[in-house]
């Protein structure tokens, strides 16, 4: 019933000439045919199963099969005005869980349809669940066929069945918030509504209570209250108005999708309640006071305020709001000497007609919004949600009209066919009063045209906006009125800005899957034919771009275009002698420095890009690795670390590779950032490593894995007298232990002796008797094997 009434609003706003050729141009005239369910219009079919929890039960849920076909914007004689039933319906399961084949059945059921103004006897035909088969989470989806006097018409019915503990349909709130009304104010059933949350399955909203679905599904039991708190009942819409002031509890029950639900939420009624502007623009002012039925009691009220950008005068109860400040919503408090609850007001901060509004995308839909409008100083609608408030004393009443135009062919996501389609604007402004014309860009590149006009209709003007936002084959349109009620004169009126029509395209949410050629299978993958992302100045990197799917990217329509461009890491411009060209081939100049450049390739078609960064190195002269060479032992892996070494110091160790002519040998770990690897051995053998900087050079580490030394084995000869040379040979056990490597060493100094590779020379003048100890440490082990052996000076 709320929706026929928006409706009839809408046609009546559309009525004027001016508009209605704005309306007419872009909507097109084509009918469109849907089967409704239950009276919602090509709507799915989501249900839980029997594990429910206490206080939930399934209930036995059908929906009536109906025929519809609307004519928005045909010939007024090619609409139907009511709903015809189906005659004949048939459900076949396409895929999905055999055990869910049976799960929905058709059956037909007396009832009566409208005919020419009449209500005649006829054959109901029912969707109807069959709850003995829904006894394990699954999904199925099946096909419905339905005929009627004047249609033929299909559609697909997917089924999800959840397990209640994995994911719930309707969770309860632990802490439900106390819901405040004001004496003689309307209470509205949705309100206790919201004590169920909706819950998503994979991104998808599996259940929406539309306000028309309340009627005859619906209980409302107000408990705790005294006779004549409730004036009077709107059963259809689940109203009462609110006498007395007072707290109950509201216990809400409902039926939806085999559900049996009830909640309780607590109410109060309060006899006062703060009056005052809902928006204040930025380095303005607003004044409250709190209206007080029962005045004569002689309670006063203190103010306190939360919210960022504004201060409260709480002598006067003025709210004022920083120049500076931005979009924000504020909570302004006024408690009572008497100690009764305080009341609250919730204003906002802002511009526009739309300012505090709390939008929230519409996840059911492919390509839409819906969102809430909490204020009570308009009245609010929308062709497409219920929601909207209602007050008598407002100089207007604001209205949102928003559809899609899907009958464009060609691909829309350049920004300049889009701006094609914003042109066909411009024959229908004729005659209006175009007051701003602009372009705005929602998504960052991509635009959207905002047009603001005066239209003058029957001796009344009213404020329009007008959006269209051109993607992917399809034009949104959002057109939001604010009309005059009351006789308000045009001054006084409060006008859309541009401010509103930017909030709207915000809250669009677009499917690019719609799409022939989406920008999911346009999108770019970069990469360098020469397998990295550093380059030595002076050399060059060429790029190459990958499609998604290079296979709907038509070649041939030259929807494969690609531009390059290259800038800092930071976006400014590229460094002096850093370029690409149109084949994307990088090019580098000399530098003495490290740069950091990032390439990107842009879709001009598709309004897509990739971005690679780029490091540029100075020229290399020489690369070395220490140590130059490592040994490992048998019966251990503990890993070794080396160094690259590049000169001249300023080059950074970026890009260096580290590769072992047998893989099999070592295991190589790099260290990028200071230009280290930590080499592991994996098996006995020798193999050399390739380092090697991205200019070019090269260096060569040797590494061997061999068996360890377990003894050595020394033996003297030679003369011991002063002059003389003592000769200490080694040998190492086992023979083919890999590194015979050994170090020398004296526990006497020069004056009297010196070693090199074991021959002990000893001084002309040392004095007889010395005992020289001589060390051999034999560097082939894990850990190294030390030896000794002593030389006493003997006399001549």
């Amino acid at each position: 019933m709320k929706r026929d009434i928006m409706r009839s609003i809408l046609c009546l706003v559309l009525a004027g000439a001016m508009l209605l050729s704005v309306t007419a141009s872009a909507a097109g005239k084509k009918d469109s045919e849907s089967i409704e369910l239950f009276g919602d219009p090509a709507c799915g079919w989501f249900y839980v199963p029997s594990t429910l929890p206490e206080g939930v039960t399934p209930v036995d849920y059908e929906k009536e099969v109906r025929l519809h076909k609307y004519s928005w914007r045909g010939e007024a004689d090619s609409s139907i005005e009511n709903p015809q039933g189906a005659e004949t319906a048939t459900l076949t399961f396409v895929s999905g869980d055999e055990a869910l084949k049976d799960a929905l059945v058709v059956t037909e059921e007396p009832g009566t349809k409208w005919v020419d103004g009449e209500q005649v006897e006829t054959t109901k035909v029912m969707l109807r669940v069959n709850n003995d088969q829904l006894t394990a989470p699954g999904t199925a989806l099946f096909h419905l066929s339905c005929e009627g006097a004047n249609f033929a018409l299909e559609q697909d019915i997917p089924l999800i069945v959840l397990s209640w503990e994995e994911d719930p349909l309707i969770t309860p709130r632990e802490n439900p918030e106390l819901v405040t009304l004001r004496v003689g104010e309307s209470f509205d059933a949705s309100w206790v509504g919201l004590l169920a949350r909706e819950s998503r399955h994979e991104d998808e909203i599996l259940q929406r209570v539309p306000a028309e679905n309340w009627t005859g599904q619906t209980d409302l039991i107000i408990t705790g209250a005294a006779d004549g708190v409730l004036e009077e009942d709107y059963s259809s819409w689940r109203m009462m108005k609110i006498k007395k002031s007072g707290s109950w509890d509201a216990t809400y029950t409902y039926e939806f999708n085999n559900i049996l639900w009830r909640a309780t939420v607590p109410m109060q009624a309060l006899p006062y309640w703060i009056q005052g502007p809902d928006v204040i623009r930025p380095g303005e002012a607003g004044e409250y006071k709190v209206t007080d039925q029962e005045g004569g009691k002689g309670r006063t009220f203190t103010w306190s305020l939360e919210g960022e950008g504004v201060t409260l005068d709480a002598e006067t109860g003025t709210v004022t709001v920083a120049a500076d400040a931005a979009p924000s919503t504020f909570v302004l408090t006024a408690t009572p000497s008497d100690g009764q609850p305080a009341a609250t007001f919730k204003g906002a901060v802002g511009s526009g007609l739309l300012a505090g509004v709390e939008f929230a995308l519409d996840e059911n839909a492919a390509v839409g919004f819906s969102f809430s409008y909490p204020s009570d100083a308009v009245r609010f609608s929308s062709s497409g949600a219920s929601w909207y408030t209602v007050d008598d004393s407002a100089p207007n009443c604001i209205l949102l009209d928003y559809y899609v135009d899907e009958e464009h062919p060609e691909f829309a996501e350049d920004p300049e066919t889009a701006r094609e389609f914003y042109a066909d604007l411009d024959a229908d402004l004729e005659g209006l009063t175009v007051e701003l014309d602009e372009e705005i860009e929602p998504e960052e590149g991509h635009p959207a045209r905002v047009v603001i006009v005066r239209v003058d209709n029957n001796g009344e003007s009213y404020s329009l906006g007008i959006l269209l936002y051109a993607r992917n084959n399809r034009m949104a349109q959002a057109r939001l009125f604010s009309m005059p009620q009351n006789g308000t004169p045009w001054e006084e009126l409060p006008k859309v800005e541009k401010e509103d029509m930017i909030r709207i395209a915000e809250g669009i949410k677009y499917n690019h899957e719609w799409a022939p050629i989406s920008v999911l299978d346009a999108a770019i993958t970069l990469s360098t034919k020469e397998e990295t992302n550093v380059v030595t100045a002076g050399k060059r990197l060429t790029f190459l771009a990958a499609f998604a799917d290079p296979e709907k990217v038509n070649k041939q329509a030259k929807n494969d275009a690609i531009e390059w461009s290259v800038t800092d890491a930071n976006g400014g411009e590229a460094p002096a002698g850093v370029s690409i060209g149109n084949n994307g081939v990088l090019s580098t100049g000399k530098t003495d420095t490290v740069l950091n450049v990032e390439v990107k390739a842009t879709s001009p078609v598709f309004h897509v890009s990739a971005t690679y960064p780029v490091t540029i190195i100075p020229a290399v002269q020489k690369i070395s690795v220490e140590p130059a060479e490592l040994f490992f032992y048998t019966g251990t892996d503990t890993p070794q670390t080396v160094k690259a070494v590049l000169e001249p110091e300023a080059v950074p160790p970026v890009g260096i590779t580290w590769t072992a002519a047998k893989a099999d040998l070592v295991e190589i770990t790099p260290d990028e950032e200071n230009g280290t690897a930590t080499i592991k051995p994996l098996a006995a053998g020798k193999t050399a490593i390739a380092v090697k900087e991205p200019g070019g050079k090269n260096a060569k580490l040797n590494v061997s894995v061999v068996d360890p030394v377990e003894d050595v084995e020394l033996a003297i000869s030679g003369k011991t007298t002063p002059g003389g040379t003592v000769t200490v040979k080694e040998t190492i056990v086992p023979k083919q232990a890999g590194n015979k490597n050994v170090e020398w060493s004296l526990d006497v100094g020069e004056d009297i002796a010196t070693v090199s590779k074991g021959k002990v020379k000893i001084a002309k003048d040392a004095p007889v008797g010395t005992v020289i100890t001589v060390t051999c440490t034999a560097l082939g082990a894990p850990e190294p094997v030390v030896r000794t052996v002593q030389i006493e000076v003997t006399e001549k």
